[in-house]
């Protein structure tokens, strides 16, 4: 299936009870075996036990980067020929 993908839910500085709702309604959203991407600057102000024990979290560390340097040579091999093929324009 299609992955759900949310990016800042909290972007209103929400306080720990919103973030708490939030998060519970976010996570009750997602169909069984669905993959759930979460986007968001901190999970700080969610309270224990509102975010799954089996969600994976993942930090990034370079600004402006999704990938570390040491994967983009293989990323970018794996979707070269797509990507030529988005860029070329048909004069039919």
């Amino acid at each position: 299936g299609c992955p759900l993908v949310l990016d800042s839910p909290f972007q209103q500085e929400q306080d720990q009870d919103h973030i708490a709702a939030i998060v519970r309604f976010i996570f009750s959203r997602v169909l069984p075996g669905q993959q759930l991407i979460l986007a968001t600057l901190t999970l700080d102000g969610a309270p224990t036990g509102v975010i799954p024990p089996n969600a994976k979290k993942i930090t990034l560390t370079d600004e402006y980067s999704l990938l570390q340097k040491s994967q983009y040579e293989d990323v970018l091999g794996a979707v070269r020929e797509m990507h030529g093929a988005t860029l070329t324009t048909n004069d039919d």
